[in-house]
Parts: C-alpha cells; sequence; structure tokens
C-alpha cells in the first residue's frame, strides 16, 4: 500500500503528480527552448498548483500556458535591462 499525506493511501484515493522533469520535457518540445533552472521548473508547477481549474485538471496544455507566460516574461526581463 502507497501512502499519501494526511491518511490518503492507495486504498483510498490516487495522487497524480507533476515534477520539473515534465517542464523541462516541455520545454525541450518547443519551437524555441531555452534553459531552465530546477527552481524556476518548481516556481512554474507553483503557479500552475496555485491557479488551475479543479475542474479542467492539469494537462499539458496547463503546462505549455505557463511555460509561455514564463518565457514571455523572463523575455521582458531581459529587454528592459
Amino acid at each position: 500500500m502507497t501512502k499519501h499525506p494526511r491518511g490518503f493511501n492507495s486504498d483510498n484515493s490516487i495522487c497524480i503528480i507533476w515534477c520539473i522533469d515534465d517542464i523541462k520535457c516541455a520545454m525541450t518540445n518547443r519551437e524555441n527552448p531555452i534553459e531552465i533552472s530546477d527552481d524556476e521548473c518548481m516556481d512554474i508547477l507553483t503557479e500552475i498548483e496555485s491557479n488551475h481549474d479543479a475542474s479542467l485538471g492539469i494537462s499539458w496544455d496547463t503546462i505549455d500556458y505557463h511555460l509561455d507566460e514564463f518565457i514571455f516574461n523572463k523575455t521582458k526581463e531581459s529587454e528592459e535591462k
């Protein structure tokens, strides 16, 4: 039996996990990938978790959307310097 936090376990629940490797994989599959750190990946995952629509869940499309936002903001920061 796999144990999850707060008393959840594989007998009474499921757990779907997205990790930094998923974010990095999605980045490398883009037309113009950029370098992304583990910390930046965790920032993206945290943003996804905080703002996801529970009726839609989290999908590769969700990750792509947040990567678009990340790239836009990173480009904007570079241009401002």
